[in-house]
C-alpha cells in the first residue's frame, strides 16, 4: 500500500510540475526550464550526498554526484532522442 502511495503521490507531483511549467509558459509568451523544479527530489538528493560526505565517505558521495548527473542526462538525451523519432 505504501508502493501505491508513494508511485500516485509522485505521478500528482510530477503533473502539478508540469501544469506550472506549461502555465508559465503561456503568461510569459515563452518556454522558460526554470518554472519550477522537483524540490523534494532534489532535497533528497542533496541530502543523501550531504550524509555520505559528513559520514566521511567523500569518494562516494562524490560518485554519488557525478553518476546521477551523467546518468540523468544520458536519460534526458534518450528520452529526447526517442521523442522526436516518434
Amino acid at each position: 500500500m505504501i508502493w501505491l502511495a508513494v508511485a500516485v503521490g509522485g505521478a500528482l507531483g510530477s503533473m502539478a510540475r508540469h501544469a506550472v511549467n506549461v502555465y508559465f509558459a503561456h503568461v510569459l509568451e515563452r518556454a522558460i526550464p526554470y518554472a519550477t523544479g522537483a524540490v523534494t527530489t532534489f532535497s533528497s538528493f542533496m541530502l543523501d550526498t550531504f550524509t555520505l560526505g559528513h559520514g566521511g565517505d567523500h569518494s562516494l558521495a562524490f560518485w554519488n554526484v557525478a553518476l546521477q548527473v551523467a546518468l540523468g542526462l544520458c536519460a534526458v538525451w534518450g528520452g529526447y532522442r526517442l521523442g522526436t523519432a516518434l
